[in-house]
């Protein structure tokens, strides 16, 4: 017979979270793309997470995964972490600003009992600076000279 909190505690969802993440470059411009290390976390001290889906989404369309947005872990070991990489864009036509990149787990216990958790993480867009169009036109000085000659014979 086991105390009631200590039935709890066995029975606890084992919680997959994003504890960090790191963009290969401090912002994104437009037609770029950039490489995202997401680290997970499984912050349970005694269930293994398995057959973890992890799918990334931008409501505003305006930042995708290149190839596939979504990827398979096989398992995290309780209080361990695990980095996946992916390659991003932001597209030719992305609005200047913050965008919340969605990060969509799906994962499973030694059970086999299904967990979701969703977290969005920030990737900041800024326009191209233009370059600059005009250029110092060279001013070409011309000087004119007039010389009268009187010949006399």
């Amino acid at each position: 017979n086991q105390p009631f909190y200590r039935h709890l505690y066995l029975s606890s969802q084992p919680r997959l979270m994003v504890e960090s993440y790191t963009l290969s470059k401090p912002d994104l411009k437009p037609n770029e793309s950039a490489t995202l290390e997401i680290k997970l976390k499984n912050h349970s001290l005694k269930k293994n997470i398995n057959n973890i889906a992890i799918t990334l989404s931008d409501e505003a369309n305006e930042i995708s995964t290149i190839g596939v947005n979504s990827g398979y872990i096989d398992k995290i070991i309780p209080n361990s972490t695990y980095t996946y990489t992916a390659t991003i864009r932001a597209t030719k036509t992305a609005s200047e600003g913050v965008h919340k990149l969605a990060v969509s787990l799906e994962y499973e216990d030694d059970d086999y009992t299904q967990y979701t958790s969703t977290s969005q993480i920030s990737i900041n867009v800024t326009k191209k600076k233009k370059a600059s169009t005009t250029k110092k036109a060279a001013k070409k000085k011309t000087t004119q000279s007039h010389i009268s000659l009187l010949i006399e014979m």
